[in-house]
């Protein structure tokens, strides 16, 4: 048996805690509602020392940003589909919240729901600390008196944001410490064993191949004007960081993008997904499909698909629908162009969104999974054709001291 310390609310809103000793957290769950309580923490306690370790019903992530958003959402979700008041919720989540950001955030929307404002108007005086997605999420659902529905809604559409970036970023761990390995390690002989080695080829007047001449006069360049490198590697960052900063720069650089082999068609994938989850949630929460289609234009982070989108909305505005825009921006695959028109004519239009976000989402993992499976074994064969021809060189240059008449 285990101990384990949770926090529950009851039916009225009030805040229990207490221990219990049970083999699992689904039976503190289980015992819990038996008992009519909501449990909203639960922390396993260890068997050495008083230390806990949080076991989070709604979230493992914490902090604020798009996982802060996570946990204050599913928190004020799970309060509000059990029937308690907005205000009551929050005073919980400020009690309950491990998180500073998420606890501060908390009080300052409770201020204003406790002056008098709506739910949405306090997201919006919040400092832009909430996108602007989800607050008209917020709006629509109160409007709609389906407040604890959107909030649900957003919890999972969050939730799925924050699976396809950590897929995304799991899968391109190894490549990148592979390369930073192999580019370290190259520097390495570079800097502090080709100088060695040019000191004796120069003592004893050899003459080196063009290759050992190459390598040791990069060797030497690395080791005495690395500053150059590094100097001349900051301006270019700060020079394109100026360029794309530019609305042409920005939009040449995201053309640019969707026209790169293999990782073009994984971005366009990405936003296409991105564009019908979000265009689906808002629909699905009663917000108009004019407004959403503005909201889902900023959440589109290539500008070339955003303008598109843009002029797609400007079409809707004049009586078209959305699948002949769509298709005529030629950016659009046209599995979604197809579903859509569906969805039109069907009028299950958010269903087939979703579709599009869930076929599109698991595409990008799947090819993204081929991409490394292939970029893998180029790295290293490219880090050992590099570090093979550096030492090979050397080893020219050794053999031919053995041609040196002493």
């Amino acid at each position: 048996m285990k101990t384990f310390l949770y926090k529950a609310s009851t039916q009225t809103g009030d805040l229990e805690k207490s221990y219990m000793e049970a083999n699992t957290t689904e039976e503190v769950i289980s015992s819990l509602h038996d008992r009519q309580l909501i449990p909203l923490t639960i922390k396993e306690k260890r068997k050495k020392g008083d230390l806990f370790v949080k076991i989070d019903l709604k979230s493992p992530f914490w902090g604020l940003s798009q996982k802060g958003l996570l946990v204050l959402t599913q928190e004020l979700s799970t309060l509000l589909n059990a029937g308690l008041p907005l205000d009551r919720s929050l005073e919980i989540v400020i009690d309950i919240s491990d998180s500073e950001n998420v606890t501060s955030i908390a009080r300052d929307l409770l201020k204003v729901i406790e002056g008098g404002g709506s739910f949405s108007d306090a997201l919006a005086q919040s400092d832009n600390r909430f996108p602007e997605l989800y607050i008209n999420m917020v709006k629509a659902g109160e409007e709609g008196g389906v407040l604890p529905q959107v909030l649900q809604r957003l919890s999972e559409y969050i939730e799925d944001s924050i699976e396809l970036k950590n897929d995304v970023i799991n899968t391109l761990i190894y490549p990148v410490i592979l390369t930073l390995v192999g580019g370290c390690s190259l520097i390495f002989i570079l800097i502090f064993v080709i100088p060695r080695f040019s000191v004796i080829f120069k003592d004893m007047g050899a003459s080196l191949p063009l290759s050992a001449s190459f390598i040791i006069g990069a060797g030497h360049f690395l080791q005495n004007y690395w500053w150059v490198l590094l100097g001349a590697a900051v301006a270019l960052f700060l020079i394109f960081r100026v360029c794309i900063n530019t609305q042409s720069g920005r939009m040449a650089w995201d053309r640019s993008k969707l026209k790169i082999p293999l990782f073009g068609t994984i971005i366009s994938k990405l936003e296409v997904g991105r564009f019908a989850r979000t265009l689906g949630t808002l629909m699905k929460s009663g917000v108009p499909i004019l407004s959403s289609m503005k909201i889902v234009k900023d959440t589109i982070q290539n500008k070339v698909i955003a303008h598109s989108v843009a002029n797609i909305a400007e079409r809707l505005r004049k009586g078209e629908g959305i699948a002949s825009p769509l298709k005529s921006t030629g950016i659009f695959p046209s599995l979604a162009v197809h579903l859509i028109e569906v969805g039109e004519e069907t009028g299950r239009m958010e269903d087939m969104l979703f579709q599009i976000a869930k076929a599109f989402d698991r595409d990008v993992r799947v090819q993204i999974k081929r991409l490394i499976s292939l970029l893998e074994p180029a790295l290293i064969l490219f880090m050992g054709v590099i570090i093979g021809f550096v030492v090979v060189s050397m080893l020219m240059a050794i053999f031919s001291i053995n041609q040196i008449s002493f």
